[in-house]
C-alpha cells in the first residue's frame, strides 16, 4: 500500500482501480472551478514503493491560453 497522497486544496484525486493505492495504481489530479493545476495530473506508483510525480497544487485563478489575431483594415 502506497498511500500519502491527498487532494489538494480546491480539488480532489481518483484512484484507478478505484481505491487502490499499490504498484501500478494511477492517482489523478483536477481543480474545481476557479482553480488552475499546477504540476503534473497524474501520478503513478511505481516497483519502488513511490509515486512518480510529486503531488500538483490547485492555485486560485483560471489558466488563460494566449491566442494570437490578426486585424486586417
Amino acid at each position: 500500500d502506497f498511500g500519502g497522497l491527498a487532494a489538494p486544496n480546491g480539488g480532489s484525486v481518483t484512484f484507478d482501480p478505484v481505491g487502490a493505492t499499490y504498484e501500478g495504481t494511477t492517482a489523478t489530479f483536477t481543480c474545481g472551478d476557479d482553480f488552475f493545476l499546477d504540476g503534473e495530473s497524474v501520478s503513478e506508483c511505481d516497483a519502488n514503493g513511490d509515486w512518480t510525480n510529486t503531488p500538483p497544487v490547485c492555485k486560485p485563478g483560471m489558466l488563460v491560453k494566449t491566442v494570437n489575431f490578426e486585424f486586417q483594415f
